[in-house]
């Protein structure tokens, strides 16, 4: 079933790429609330 692997690496890299975009925005808001306060 070469097609259900192909999926399953599709979800794969969806979730890896939504984990990265999950500390990206955690790393921004700490970054603009530490501006807030020290700028």
């Amino acid at each position: 079933m070469p097609g259900f692997w192909q999926r399953r690496g599709i979800q794969v890299k969806a979730s890896s790429h939504a984990a990265c975009g999950a500390v990206m925005l955690l790393v921004y808001e700490y970054t603009y609330s530490w501006l807030q306060e020290n700028w």
